[in-house]
């Protein structure tokens, strides 16, 4: 099942952050990608989120990324 926003992709052991693009900038993009993926479905689903926000909450996850 597809994410709908960041919270569930990032609480959903399925999905893995690809890339976070724009970082300098207050609006980032965060890429995600199935960890195990399928011919059938979609494998990647991106979201717009406020940087201090993601920072805040995943605060390891920004800093590998």
């Amino acid at each position: 099942m597809k994410p709908k926003n960041v919270k569930q992709a990032m609480n959903n052991s399925s999905w893995t952050v690809k890339n976070i693009y724009a970082k300098g900038s207050k609006q980032i993009r965060v890429d995600f990608q199935k960890r195990f993926p399928d011919r059938e479905s979609e494998n990647t689903v991106s979201f717009w989120i406020d940087r201090d926000y993601f920072e805040r909450k995943y605060p390891k996850t920004y800093a590998a990324h």
